[in-house]
């Protein structure tokens, strides 16, 4: 359990350093995020540049205990 808390609080600051202005996210619970997007001038183009992102962020190694945790993310 400690391992996946610590994953998750990781995840969630990985989240967070990405957003920008008014957006923000929130776990939904279990392994679930949703990042709500707001603002910009193409919501399309910026919504997309944010989630590539996000996927390159979270499949970065965690390290706990001196081991590397690798999760992946998806996006939908």
């Amino acid at each position: 359990h400690q391992a996946g808390d610590a994953l998750l609080v990781a995840v969630a600051r990985r989240i967070s350093a990405q957003l920008k202005g008014a957006s923000f996210a929130a776990r939904l619970g279990g392994d679930e995020f949703v990042v709500v997007h707001i603002g910009g001038d193409d919501i399309a183009r910026d919504a997309s540049i944010l989630a590539a992102a996000l996927v390159d962020q979270l499949s970065q190694p965690v390290m706990w205990n001196d081991r590397e945790v690798v999760a992946g993310a998806s996006i939908g």
